[in-house]
């Protein structure tokens, strides 16, 4: 497979256009939990990769939900690693009236960050659901970063917390949209391995040029995740990896290890501007920063 062919990437660009100008999509109330470099933004370019006929929708990088909320599949199966996000989508599948109680009683409108450092060093002493969710709203950008002892180390930011209604409001939606989820605290490897005949396996994993310092991700692997997706396919499940592309404006194209038949067509994602550099650099315009991430497709 020829990545990034001059006539595909001309092709691309006219198509994401095309889809921007015409295409609409059901907007979810907003995420529940904020987490950088999710897909809210970008779905409406990935989505309609997605067969039309399938079994089963299998994402096993969960994080904060961004593919799922749009696709409504009969049958959902979602994992991720990190045991208090599980958790917490547990919960907000089985007792929404927790994760609004536990909100409205540690949110601060004023002292932000000794608020948020107090949260985050209680988080550090034992993991959890609760304290994730406010993490994760109110962290340095959004940026969920873990040291290899499993610390959260991202900073506090004094964002301005969302009032407790519009808080309120969004669980209920997202409680009301995962009735017929399952979610499993478990390695992708086991995940993908659910997958078989006409189920789709949707992958967003930590990407290799950026990330490895991100979401716990030290210790992925996309070797590992790439022979665990061939065995998928081998099962004829379709598949569908978001991955590395390339940063500014096309002039750093990303290398990665490819399976040379596991991968059939290859389509760029317009992500618009970084925004880990824009942070970086003080939210300058930085238009000659723009990425692309690939979506990879087995069929």
């Amino acid at each position: 497979m020829q990545l990034f062919d001059i006539e595909e990437i001309k092709q691309t660009k006219i198509w994401v256009i095309w889809w921007k100008q015409l295409w609409f999509y059901k907007q979810p109330n907003w995420p529940i939990l904020k987490w950088i470099w999710s897909k809210y933004k970008h779905a409406k370019y990935i989505l309609p990769y997605i067969p039309k006929n399938y079994n089963t929708f299998i994402e096993p990088f969960l994080g904060s939900w961004a593919i799922l909320w749009h696709v409504s599949p009969k049958k959902w199966i979602a994992g991720d690693i990190l045991y208090p996000l599980i958790d917490f989508w547990n919960i907000l599948k089985q007792n929404p009236e927790l994760i609004i109680s536990h909100y409205q009683e540690n949110i601060k409108y004023e002292s932000k960050i000794e608020n948020y450092n107090k949260i985050k060093d209680r988080f550090n002493e034992k993991p959890n659901w609760l304290d994730m969710l406010m993490l994760s709203r109110l962290c340095y950008w959004w940026v969920i970063r873990f040291t290899k002892d499993w610390k959260m180390s991202t900073p506090g930011w004094p964002h301005e917390p969302i009032a407790l209604q519009t808080f309120e409001n969004r669980v209920r939606d997202w409680n009301a949209r995962i009735k017929n989820t399952n979610f499993y605290n478990k390695d992708f490897s086991e995940i993908i391995a659910m997958a078989w005949e006409w189920d789709v396996v949707y992958c967003d994993p930590p990407y290799v040029d950026s990330q490895t310092i991100i979401y716990w991700a030290q210790w992925f692997n996309l070797t590992r995740l790439l022979q665990s997706l061939k065995q998928a396919k081998d099962r004829w499940a379709h598949i569908m990896l978001s991955i590395d592309g390339q940063k500014r404006s096309w002039t750093h194209i990303i290398e990665i290890e490819t399976i040379e038949w596991l991968f059939k067509r290859e389509v760029l994602v317009d992500c618009w501007i970084s925004m880990l550099n824009r942070l970086q650099r003080d939210w300058q315009t930085m238009h000659w920063e723009q990425v692309h991430d690939r979506l990879l497709l087995s069929w």
